[in-house]
């Protein structure tokens, strides 16, 4: 997942110079952005950390953004290392 700001390179109707955010996602298997089995669609799990730099650059790019959050600790390291290793053995 990658969120940027655009300006000038935003496809829309009708053009105009004020920023906008955008969340850029990559579907693949095993991971928390998946293509919808019977839709076009797609499936996101965002976490803390992401919903939180989405707004940051909201508020970034529109003077009129107030968006407030209450931090939320990550997971501890080892935690996240236990999942991955169990995630890697299941997916062979």
């Amino acid at each position: 997942m990658e969120i940027i700001t655009k300006v000038t390179t935003a496809r829309r109707y009708p053009q105009h110079n004020y920023p906008i955010v955008c969340i850029r996602l990559r579907p693949k298997n095993g991971t928390r952005i998946q293509k919808m089995g019977d839709a076009d669609g797609l499936e996101i799990l965002f976490s803390h950390l992401e919903v939180i730099q989405h707004l940051m650059a909201l508020n970034a790019a529109d003077d009129k953004s107030k968006y407030t959050w209450v931090p939320i600790p990550e997971k501890p390291a080892e935690r996240k290392a236990y999942w991955d290793k169990v995630n890697q053995e299941r997916r062979g």
